[in-house]
């Protein structure tokens, strides 16, 4: 006879509580692991569009009346208006230290997270704790190091996934909550150009949940913002308009939308292929009628993904086949094959139901892992130089800036000082002197990638070797005459197959060595000897 513990307890019940725990337990793994990529490779240094979109507005806008603060917060640059970027960076700009460029980073990181817990959330209850492993896999990979690693790549694009998706959630309670959803929508707008979006995926849901009449009045409301949103754009010389794009291949765009769609696969021909199966599913769902079973936020959720898709394969499609598929852009394609997974699993049987989810769960672990070998290498590059290019100016008061002239980026970083909104070059290693040195005669035939930047009496390296060194060696030999000086290194995973790699990073005073040319070197015990050459005076 059955005891009622036994009932009430049976043998699949234990199992599923136990399977879940495991799910929770690897999600909790996931997070961790990415938070400590975030804290050892994030940098307080600003890096691309950081310097126009961040680090300068705290001094654009002392300059300025109300009137024009509000004018620059709110301007276009150059198809966005990206006011939340900028009051981001203004507010940071006011906290005791000034921008701390890893604080926007861990921001736009959160609401990374926070988009997957959204529609892990809006998965069949049953299915919640597997779906989050599957959303950490998906959206912590290192394929997304492109915005991870970029404050502004990260507040913009992973910002406005959070915001339209936080709309929506608004949205689909009980009680529709339009006021915080317009405003959500409004910060989605405000973020990115395509956060316009966000009012039709607010319509979507409202009209499946049988409100056409309020849905109705926010595609209304879209359409106006998106109207007045871009008053003043001129499209850029040598981009053609939609219309010209359809016009002249219209295969190779369809292609550049299914690439777009899939793009957290990687390589290009497997996106299209991911995208291909998203758009199929979505097409089987409507075509059956099964659509009705899905939660209309979930819904919301993946037209917001797929349009945001379409809208980067069109305007990028005249720049080819990587720029659709670039890292920073990868978080919209996750968040789509999120959706639709989830999607599925609403109106799949329940046993086919669980080999989706397992499946995925096993093809998202696979693109982590490859992710690692692939993207690590630029990561660890990114970093290092970073830190170099910190190191280098709060030494000299001289960098060297990506995309912008070293003027520019000089009067940037020390006007942002002088009003105090940016103190990061406090964190900064000082100079470090060379020493004699008799170098080992073994040569190393590890790959080796690295970048110098020359200042008179000092000068900054940074880059990665292959092989798991504990510590690595900056060295000059020439004329008879050899120096070396230890720096900064942090090892890391390039795959099951190959050699570990140690990234390095260092700013070096040629003080105290003797005038002549010498060879740069980099190494621990061997020296893997490169072809540039330092200049004493």
């Amino acid at each position: 006879m059955l005891t009622g513990a036994a009932v009430a307890d049976p043998p699949a019940a234990r199992s599923r509580r136990w399977l879940d725990a495991a799910c929770w337990t690897a999600t909790l793994a996931l997070l961790l692991i990415f938070v400590r990529l975030l804290w050892r490779h994030g940098v307080d240094w600003p890096l691309h569009d950081d310097f126009t979109q961040i680090l300068a507005i705290p001094g654009y806008l002392v300059q300025l009346d109300a009137r024009g603060k509000v004018g620059l917060l709110f301007e276009l640059s150059p198809e966005h208006r990206i006011a939340t970027l900028r009051i981001a960076g203004w507010l940071f700009a006011q906290l005791p230290g000034g921008l701390d460029f890893r604080w926007l980073i861990a921001l736009g990181n959160a609401m990374l997270l926070a988009t997957g817990a959204y529609v892990a959330g809006w998965a069949p209850r049953a299915l919640r704790a597997a779906i989050a492993v599957l959303a950490a896999l998906l959206l912590t990979s290192v394929t997304h190091y492109g915005a991870q690693f970029w404050a502004t790549g990260a507040l913009q694009h992973f910002g406005v996934s959070f915001y339209a998706l936080t709309a929506l959630a608004f949205l689909a309670g009980v009680r529709p909550r339009h006021a915080f959803a317009a405003a959500f929508a409004l910060l989605a707008a405000f973020t990115s150009a395509n956060g316009l979006l966000a009012f039709a995926a607010a319509a979507l849901l409202l009209a499946l949940r049988g409100r056409q009449r309020a849905a109705a009045a926010w595609l209304a409301a879209g359409v106006i913002l998106c109207a007045a949103y871009f008053v003043g754009y001129e499209t850029p010389p040598g981009r053609p308009g939609i219309l010209r794009l359809v016009g002249d291949d219209p295969v190779a765009l369809a292609s550049f939308v299914l690439g777009t769609c899939g793009a957290i696969a990687h390589a290009f021909p497997a996106s299209m292929i991911l995208g291909a199966l998203v758009v199929a599913a979505w097409v089987a769902i409507i075509a059956t009628g099964a659509w009705r079973r899905i939660p209309p936020a979930l819904a919301g959720a993946a037209l917001f993904g797929a349009l945001s898709c379409a809208m980067i394969a069109v305007g990028r499609a005249n720049l080819g086949v990587e720029a659709v598929g670039l890292s920073r852009y990868r978080v919209y394609s996750a968040s789509l094959v999120l959706s639709t997974i989830v999607a599925v699993a609403w109106v799949a049987p329940r046993a086919r139901a669980l080999w989706l989810v397992g499946g995925s769960t096993v093809g998202a672990a696979l693109l982590y892992v490859l992710a690692l070998p692939v993207f690590m290498p630029y990561l660890v590059e990114l970093s290092m130089s970073q830190r170099a290019l910190r190191d280098h100016f709060a030494a000299t008061g001289h960098a060297r800036y990506d995309g912008y002239s070293d003027e520019f980026g000089d009067f940037t970083l020390h006007r942002a000082e002088e009003i105090g909104a940016y103190r990061g070059t406090q964190k900064a290693q000082p100079a470090r002197s060379f020493t004699p040195g008799m170098p080992d005669r073994g040569v190393l035939s590890e790959p080796l990638r690295f970048d110098v930047l020359e200042t008179t009496r000092i000068f900054s390296v940074s880059g990665w070797i292959a092989g798991a060194h504990r510590d690595v060696d900056v060295w000059l030999e020439g004329g008879g005459r050899a120096y070396r000086a230890r720096i900064g290194s942090s090892r890391f995973w390039r795959g099951p197959t190959r050699a570990p790699g140690t990234g390095f990073h260092g700013t070096l005073r040629t003080e105290g060595v003797a005038p002549g040319r010498y060879r740069l070197g980099f190494g621990d015990g061997a020296i893997a000897w490169t072809q540039r050459e330092i200049v004493v005076e």
